[in-house]
């Protein structure tokens, strides 16, 4: 590779080389990421819009960075640490365009598809230079919008190590719905409710059912972490349009969650109280088809139904409510101990009460529990 005194390209002549085939292949993943598909123009129309524009500046930038490396001598190495030839030979026909005509000509070749007798140089150029400039473009964007918004980089991965959210991890079939919903929502996807027939066939679930237990889910999310919620699922709903209120299908829906809060509250203070035992607690959605009602083990005398500072009821709503939630993995076999319950059975035994508290309410739940016991 000759040095970088007898062989440069400046910028204006690398941007009359790369701008146009660019901004060609990133249309589409731009249009995608930012403006659903329906393409992207500024305020006059004739310009892309500022992000758009600032997204191809930097992708120049950066390819131009690469260019006056491999210019210099340091050109980009594979993972195994091997130089990487083919922007050698891209950055070598690159310095040949000692014109503007000639630099509009390359233009023109780059923007044309690859086909056979086509010069190496040229290849190279778009190979290493426009290709792998905008590899992975539309995540890239989707993902770096959301951090500007607020939401999180990887939703998916907060999902599955958060200590807060390990109540959403208790039931893996809702917490799948979630995932997905959120993966769909990222990548543009109107309906949240739109569920693929194939997770609906992996956890065999009927569409009805699925869309119950999504929403059951999302208002449980939207419980446990409002910010979290609004930042990774409400702004992509309804063309961006933000709330701060579960989602609700209508005004039924409205009268039925304050039916079902009410009964939850009543039920926690009665449990916590010490003045109904296990047989009484049908709250929560069943898990997987199983029976709302505690297993048979819920009636032996690992049940204290006293009103004590140290009640078990007590002692579990307070570890749901606190600001680290402990993991299912510690959480299960101190339920299995303090309610003589086999692991089984003291899954069940924590989707309910998870669910029962998100009913209730959380933060209802944690001030229940700061109140004096009645003797």
């Amino acid at each position: 590779m000759a040095n970088a005194d007898t062989r440069t390209v400046d910028f204006p002549t690398y941007y009359t080389v790369i701008d146009p085939v660019l901004r060609d292949l990133a249309r589409r993943p731009l249009s995608r990421a930012r403006h659903k598909g329906s393409g992207c123009s500024g305020v006059a129309g004739a310009h892309w819009c500022d992000d758009c524009e600032q997204t191809i500046h930097d992708l120049l930038l950066d390819g131009f960075g690469r260019l006056q490396s491999t210019l210099a001598g340091k050109p980009p190495r594979t993972r195994e640490g091997r130089k990487i030839r083919e922007i050698e030979l891209g950055a070598r026909w690159l310095t040949t365009l000692g014109t503007p005509a000639m630099s509009r000509h390359a233009a023109e070749q780059l923007r044309k598809r690859p086909h056979a007798g086509e010069p190496v140089g040229v290849r190279a150029a778009r190979a290493q230079l426009v290709h792998h400039i905008i590899l992975n473009l539309e995540p890239r964007i989707r993902r770096d919008d959301a951090i500007q918004r607020g939401a999180s980089a990887k939703p998916d991965r907060d999902l599955k190590t958060a200590a807060w959210a390990t109540p959403l991890r208790s039931d893996h079939v809702a917490f799948d719905l979630l995932l997905d919903t959120i993966t769909r929502l990222r990548n543009g996807a109107p309906d949240p409710h739109a569920i693929p027939p194939a997770l609906l066939h992996q956890h065999r679930i009927g569409p009805p059912a699925a869309v119950r237990l999504l929403r059951q889910t999302l208002n449980h999310l939207h419980t446990l972490r409002p910010a979290f919620y609004l930042a990774n699922i409400a702004q992509y709903i309804d063309n961006g349009t933000c709330t701060t209120e579960p989602l609700l299908s209508g005004p039924e829906d409205l009268y039925t969650e304050r039916e079902d809060q009410e009964r939850a509250r009543r039920l926690i203070a009665d449990l916590i109280k010490g003045s109904r035992g296990p047989a009484d607690f049908q709250a929560g959605p069943p898990a997987n088809g199983s029976s709302r009602s505690l297993p048979d083990h819920a009636t032996s005398p690992g049940f204290r139904r006293t009103a004590q500072a140290d009640h078990p009821y007590r002692q579990l709503l307070a570890k749901l409510c606190a600001p680290e939630v402990p993991a299912a993995h510690e959480l299960l076999p101190w339920i299995g101990q303090e309610f003589n319950l086999p692991p089984q059975d003291a899954e069940i035994l924590l989707r309910h009460f998870v669910h029962l508290a998100a009913q209730a309410d959380l933060d209802w739940v944690a001030h229940h529990l700061t109140r004096p016991l009645m003797r």
